[in-house]
């Protein structure tokens, strides 16, 4: 005899994540044969990879941009020290080891620009698996009809200065006061110029988050919604605070060494060590207290290039400032059933201070009739209970809390109901004035 059970069809059978990743994957590679097969291309498949394919490549390709980007920032800074502290005077003395950094950098350089490259052409070919048509191949025409030839040009303008081996000279520049030069060395400036590379920290973990949220590119992709770097960078300094401190921390610590290099030439060049910016641990006092607006004035830069580095901290702190509140003001926020039970509590006292008002009015008017029912037995003309002042105060202080509370703990549906009576209110006005004027015509149309 049978069961009675229903045998289960393979469709409903494969329900387990195993099962669910294979068919998956059997799905994908189905895509890029089929758009590897006499040069048919498939909505979604570009180069036999999908759009997501694509996507892990170009995020993959800018850590290790971003990556080489901060290893010659190391370096400089290595080779920058090393030259400082072997000067003698205002010459710099070049060493085999300053040499070997410097070459270094600039290998770490070339090695950022090939992944530059890479994740620029894997961003061209995301978008073309997206269903976006322009040029073939990689070029600035197709970059410019992708709308990304301008983002290329800006991370060639933050890559490219950098220390050049066997290159150096000095210039100099006048101070504040204008009363002795500061010489400057090509590698001092370009190390400065070096520190714009920290733009990409956002980025890069963001690009980090990225490799995570392949669920997050489907559900996208259901929404027509776009996933890009901005939108989880936004994300994570908007709702996290530890990445948002860490991004401060990174920051501080970096304005500190850039404004050390503007300052520590005026010293050397000057002798004039009164204002203490030759020290890190001088520089970063003064870029914290800059950064809190605190501004106590006791340490101040004698050099212009100084004093745009302490602007450069002024407008930073803007900016951290409001990412700050608004994390706050999000974590502080109360969640929905937080909500509910502060409005049950207010509820709750707003109907406590209505029944202690509908007492005092009824206290109230029994102690005046008492009082009236007294004068009248002994032939005294009587006060009106309505007219009386104290019954008059505690009726429109009765009124006042009464309509308090049903402002207060008016639900939406109470509102939309009024805001429905409201509406059938002045539909019915303008349908009898209409009326009103039908008539008049009518009647002047008799009349005639």
């Amino acid at each position: 005899m049978s069961s009675g059970r229903v045998p289960s069809s393979p469709s409903l059978s494969a329900t387990t994540p195993l099962l669910r990743r294979q068919q998956s994957a059997k799905k994908r590679e189905s895509r890029k044969s089929a758009a590897g097969q006499d040069g048919v291309r498939v909505f979604g498949v570009e180069d036999g990879k999908t759009e997501l394919d694509w996507r892990n490549d170009a995020a993959q390709s800018f850590m290790w941009m971003s990556s080489f980007a901060f290893a010659g920032i190391a370096l400089s800074v290595i080779e920058n020290e090393i030259l400082w502290y072997t000067k003698v005077g205002t010459d710099v003395e070049e060493t085999v080891w300053t040499h070997a950094l410097k070459i270094g950098v600039v290998g770490s350089t070339v090695a950022a620009l090939v992944f530059l490259f890479f994740y620029y052409d894997a961003q061209l070919k995301v978008l073309r698996a997206s269903g976006v048509e322009f040029s073939p191949g990689f070029s600035l025409i197709s970059l410019n009809e992708s709308r990304l030839l301008r983002w290329f040009c800006l991370d060639l303008f933050v890559l490219i200065p950098q220390p050049m081996p066997f290159i150096h000279f000095t210039f100099e520049i006048m101070d504040v006061e204008g009363k002795a030069p500061t010489p400057y060395t090509a590698d001092c400036i370009f190390m400065c110029m070096m520190f714009c590379r920290l733009v990409y920290l956002p980025r890069f973990v963001a690009q980090v988050s990225l490799l995570r949220q392949e669920l997050a590119y489907r559900m996208a992709r259901f929404y027509n919604v776009d996933i890009n770097t901005w939108t989880v960078m936004r994300s994570l300094l908007s709702s996290d605070l530890n990445t948002l401190l860490f991004f401060i921390v990174v920051t501080v610590f970096s304005l500190s060494y850039v404004l050390l290099l503007v300052e520590r030439p005026h010293i050397q060049g000057t002798g004039d060590v009164g204002h203490g910016l030759d020290e890190f641990e001088t520089s970063l006092w003064v870029t914290i207290i800059t950064l809190t607006t605190v501004g106590l004035g006791d340490v101040v830069p004698a050099t212009k290039l100084g004093r745009v580095a302490v602007v450069i901290n002024s407008l930073a702190a803007i900016a951290f400032y409001a990412l700050i509140v608004n994390i706050i003001v999000a974590n502080v926020q109360l969640s929905p059933q937080e909500h509910r039970i502060v409005e049950f509590v207010k509820r709750a006292g707003l109907q406590k201070a209505n029944k202690q008002s509908a007492a005092k009015v009824i206290q109230t008017c029994w102690r005046q009739y008492r009082t009236n029912v007294r004068a009248l037995s002994k032939g005294r003309l009587n006060t009106a209970l309505r007219v009386h002042p104290a019954i008059r105060n505690v009726l429109m202080q009765f009124r006042y809390d009464n309509r308090k509370a049903k402002e207060q703990h008016m639900d939406r549906e109470t509102q939309m109901t009024r805001a429905v009576y409201d509406l059938q209110a002045t539909a019915a006005g303008m349908e009898r004035q209409l009326h009103e004027i039908q008539g008049h015509t009518l009647g002047r149309g008799e009349g005639g």
